[in-house]
């Protein structure tokens, strides 16, 4: 490995990859790199709160910084929030970097290297989200196909570190093989892809979002078909409940051989067998002429 004398000034550097767990592993050869060639400087890692466990056991690092990502992310939606990222940046100038690497390229990450005020602030130049705006020294990738590790460590050649090609081989190699003992770890059989580039990372990705989708629609549909079964489960109660309830009051209101008729059968079709039970109870019985039902006479359940 070699470096010129810009790089032997680099005294405090802040690498900046908040996330994902794929691409902070793929990120670690540089801070081995940094580590190898400055073993004297001071290096921190940005990163977001859930991923932080990652590198605890990094030793090329001196600092881990943790980004509250969910408290941060209501900035200018609560004040509480918004005072609290403040300080947060704030914090990020107070520990006076010289040197920034935005390993992620993106807005937020931009605006991290930029709020620490640092002499050297590198990014990508092909970084999203007019994120390059916050860099004064860009890296050039050739070719976009290269793969994540490689990808990160043009950096050093920014820097002026200049690693060997069997030195990056093996950068590579330990970072893949860091991956690798990572997914196994989460029981996943994603450990197998050293040699998989970027493409296939964004195929394999593209196929678990869909997968995740899927599985939401899924949930979405069961859900509403137990909602639908609640909702016919309450009607069906509900109509028992008045077919009760008016066959209480018919049972109250004919005679006992019109009873016979007005079974809860019948009773569950409502108002019209409500009226059925009526006409069937005004047939003549003891001489009574149609009509003159008891509760048209004055009497009420024999009574009266």
């Amino acid at each position: 490995m070699m470096k010129d004398s810009g790089a032997s000034a680099i005294q405090r550097i802040l690498i900046v990859k908040p996330s994902s767990p794929g691409d902070i592993i793929h990120a670690l050869p540089v801070a081995r790199a940094l580590r190898s060639a400055l073993p004297n400087a001071h290096i921190s890692w940005l990163v977001a709160t859930s991923f932080a466990n990652l590198l605890q056991c990094e030793t090329s690092i001196n600092e881990i910084i943790k980004f509250d990502r969910k408290r941060y992310g209501r900035f200018g939606r609560s004040l509480s929030a918004s005072g609290a990222f403040l300080g947060f940046l704030n914090e990020l100038r107070g520990r006076r970097f010289d040197t920034v690497l935005d390993l992620q390229g993106l807005f937020r990450s931009g605006l991290f290297t930029f709020a620490t005020g640092a002499q050297r602030r590198v990014g990508f130049a092909d970084a999203r989200e007019l994120a390059g705006m916050f860099y004064n020294v860009r890296v050039d990738v050739p070719d976009a196909e290269v793969h994540a590790v490689e990808r990160n460590l043009l950096f050093l050649k920014a820097l002026g570190i200049e690693l060997g090609g069997t030195e990056s081989e093996s950068l590579k190699q330990r970072a893949t093989e860091s991956a690798g003992s990572r997914s196994l770890e989460r029981g996943d059989d994603l450990g197998t892809g050293s040699t998989s580039t970027p493409r296939n990372h964004r195929l394999q990705t593209g196929a678990t979002v869909q997968a995740v989708e899927k599985h939401r629609l899924q949930t979405d549909d069961t859900a509403r078909s137990e909602r639908n079964h609640r909702l016919q489960t309450g009607a069906t109660a509900l109509a028992g409940r008045a077919s009760f309830d008016m066959g209480i009051r018919l049972m109250m209101t004919t005679t006992p051989r019109s009873r016979i008729f007005c079974n809860l059968t019948e009773l569950s079709q409502g108002r019209d067998t409500l009226s059925w039970c009526r006409r069937r109870a005004g047939k003549p019985s003891n001489g009574m002429p149609r009509g003159s039902a008891p509760w048209r006479s004055g009497y009420s359940n024999g009574l009266g």
